[in-house]
């Protein structure tokens, strides 16, 4: 049991103004009668356990259980006895009324244990046969309800938070309340004068009661910068491990842009505009920015230059020397330059007979989706560096990688030349967004 968040939070307790009403903690609500207890633990637990339930109801289909359970003696309690009254309620069906049998039998064990007395019920023994009364996940109101009858029991799970944080390092998403109340009682040992008082000072240092003045900083967001229980805390390592990546990956591409570009507040505003109408990868180059967008001009050539820079990360440049032995090889160091090209553009790349890169050129730039190629240009670049292949590529500015029937004669027209010259035509590439078509791939050379 990690008792070290206690012996922390104890001397920096004492510093914290407490609420108006700290006092009345500590003075515990009992029932006028055994029969009043009874009547009111039933008005919390049938809901819980999905019987439908109001003030009528109480009085009227579900009277006999009240009655019932009001006048049982818990030291001598017959089961056939407590059946004979659950029959009585109509209203339940056959497995309800069964459930509510051994539910009675175990609150009549309970008394029996406890006979009410706040030392008897914190018995672990006494509250495990308080957790059977509730569902599994009604611990905590089980437990708070317990406290407010009677008995300082720890219930509050903005302690439990402050504490899981501090000595865990995270919230688990289901605790059960009896692990809490472990966790207090160790805070004895901690100086400490009760569980209920460390169950309370966890809570109200960790910001349960804010409307009332005190301030705690370890709510839905810790305030670990300031914290005096930062040192030693499992949930500020995690935080300073993480909050990097965090604080990268839960930022806008608005944001984002505004940190690389050193914008300032208008500018990050024009970005957070641009970015709801455009996606990072088309972002728009800097002329037609200012133009839509109104954007500054110096804003405006800063994007583009990001823009420049994003688009050549993605490219890897080709080496003179360099290799190739398949399509996709050329396609990775084109497809990021040509995938969003608003004209087609016809490229050669030279090679040697070892299919070595030597050089590639532009052959040649079409407007819109046409391009006009003569074999004497694409060969023109091969002759002179003394190529003995070369492989074509270009782009579709639609998008759509698939050759038109000008390609296909282009291409034959390119090998034929190509066998006269003695310079072997590999391929041809068509580049489209995100895809691309290989003609030596699909058998088509």
């Amino acid at each position: 049991m990690n008792r070290s968040f206690f012996r922390e939070l104890r001397p920096v307790w004492k510093e914290v103004p407490k609420p108006w009403f700290w006092e009345s903690l500590h003075q515990h609500r009992y029932s006028d009668s055994r029969e009043r207890w009874i009547h009111e633990l039933l008005d919390l637990a049938l809901p819980l356990w999905g019987v439908p339930w109001s003030s009528r109801s109480a009085f009227e289909e579900l009277q006999p259980l009240y009655a019932l359970l009001e006048g049982l003696d818990p030291h001598y309690c017959r089961e056939d006895q407590v059946h004979a009254g659950v029959q009585r309620c109509r209203s339940l069906s056959l497995e309800q009324q069964e459930h509510w049998v051994q539910w009675g039998l175990r609150l009549m064990r309970f008394l029996r244990k406890t006979q009410l007395h706040p030392g008897k019920m914190q018995h672990p023994e006494a509250l495990e046969e308080w957790w059977r009364l509730f569902p599994e996940e009604a611990c905590w109101q089980a437990a708070e309800w317990l406290s407010d009858h009677g008995c300082p029991l720890p219930c509050l799970a903005a302690g439990m938070t402050a504490w899981s944080r501090y000595s865990h390092g995270k919230v688990p998403e289901r605790f059960h309340v009896r692990e809490w109340i472990d966790a207090c009682k160790g805070a004895t040992e901690a100086g400490w004068e009760s569980a209920k008082a460390a169950d309370s000072g966890a809570a109200l240092w960790a910001g349960l009661w804010n409307a009332h003045g005190a301030n705690g900083p370890c709510g839905p967001r810790p305030e670990c910068d300031t914290c005096q229980l930062r040192t030693g805390c499992q949930w500020l390592k995690v935080r300073a491990s993480q909050a990097p990546s965090h604080r990268l990956e839960d930022r806008s591409d608005a944001e984002l842009m505004g940190a690389v570009l050193q914008s300032g507040s208008s500018e990050t505003k024009m970005l957070s505009d641009l970015t709801k109408t455009h996606v990072l990868k088309d972002l728009l180059s800097s002329e037609e920015v200012q133009r839509n967008f109104g954007v500054q001009q110096a804003l405006a050539e800063r994007l583009h230059a990001l823009r420049e820079i994003c688009k050549r990360y993605g490219t890897r440049p080709l080496r003179v020397g360099e290799g190739f032995r398949s399509s996709k090889d050329i396609y990775q160091h084109f497809q990021q330059r040509l995938r969003d090209k608003k004209q087609e553009q016809f490229i050669v790349v030279l090679l040697d007979n070892k299919h070595r890169f030597l050089e590639e050129r532009i052959v040649t730039q079409g407007l819109l989706n046409r391009s006009l190629v003569h074999p004497r240009e694409v060969f023109a670049g091969a002759l002179e560096r003394r190529a003995a292949a070369l492989v074509c590529l270009h782009n579709h500015p639609s998008g759509d990688p698939q050759p038109s029937p000008e390609d296909h004669q282009i291409t034959s027209r390119l090998v034929e030349a190509g066998k006269l010259l003695g310079i072997q035509v590999l391929d041809h590439l068509i580049v489209g967004d995100g895809s691309y078509v290989s003609f030596a791939d699909k058998g088509w050379l």
